[in-house]
């Protein structure tokens, strides 16, 4: 399941508005679902000196 937020263009105000995204699943419905464990790690970029 994700659920995020999405910059959702609105042309009659001419700007961008966030816009919560409701948790969903995606694909296929006879797909299998994939589960797992997935870590994102925020790391610096070169030339940054951590603290």
């Amino acid at each position: 399941m994700r659920w995020h937020w999405r910059n959702q263009w609105y042309p009659l105000r001419g700007e961008h508005r966030p816009v919560w995204i409701n948790p969903h699943v995606k694909g296929p419905q006879d797909a299998p679902l994939r589960t797992g464990d997935t870590v994102h790690v925020l790391a610096a970029g070169p030339g940054v000196a951590e603290e």
